[in-house]
């Protein structure tokens, strides 16, 4: 009996997806580096920094996403073509963007801790001075959202496990009053 063959990878297609999968790589790296980087701006309490942060994350990671859609088919390719050789070296490479990728991960999960930790600082900072957080001008609650509730009561931003609690007030980089 005859065993149906399969044609290898033409060794340029190999290489370009070996090459692909090693930019894709670099821009997870690069993406982790530049989201620890600007996790270092936020630290002076600009609201205006916060957003242009997000905004650059939230487009950084729509690029990499657009690159691993790109990547998969030249994958797909020498996984389904390839020599053991070009095998063992497609899953080498895809282990070191995989590390590099949970890193990605692990940087866009500390900026959004750190964004979490912001917005519970101004919603008790709003509490303390007797405003519901999303409240209209002249601190009126908008409709259907609650009145303004004593800082005394538990509410989103002072419950346990939210932010670090209604505990004693202290000085902080976001309100400057200290």
């Amino acid at each position: 009996m005859i065993r149906p063959t399969t044609p290898t990878i033409d060794p340029a297609a190999h290489k370009a997806a070996m090459d692909a999968l090693e930019a894709q790589r670099a821009a997870y790296r690069r993406f982790a580096r530049a989201v620890d980087g600007q996790r270092a701006t936020l630290n002076d309490g600009d609201g205006d920094k916060a957003i242009a942060v997000t905004a650059d994350a939230t487009r950084g990671f729509s690029e990499l996403e657009q690159g691993a859609r790109r990547l998969e088919p030249m994958v797909r390719e020498v996984r389904d073509g390839g020599s053991a050789d070009q095998l063992l070296e497609m899953q080498r490479r895809m282990e070191a963007l995989m590390r590099e990728a949970r890193d990605a991960e692990t940087a866009i999960h500390n900026l959004s801790l750190q964004l979490e930790a912001w917005r519970d600082a101004y919603g008790r900072q709003l509490a303390d001075l007797g405003l519901a957080p999303g409240a209209g001008e002249g601190g009126e609650a908008e409709p259907g959202v609650a009145p303004a509730e004593a800082p005394t009561r538990r509410g989103p931003y002072v419950q346990p496990g939210f932010g670090r609690g209604n505990t004693a007030v202290r000085p902080t980089l976001i309100d400057r009053r200290g």
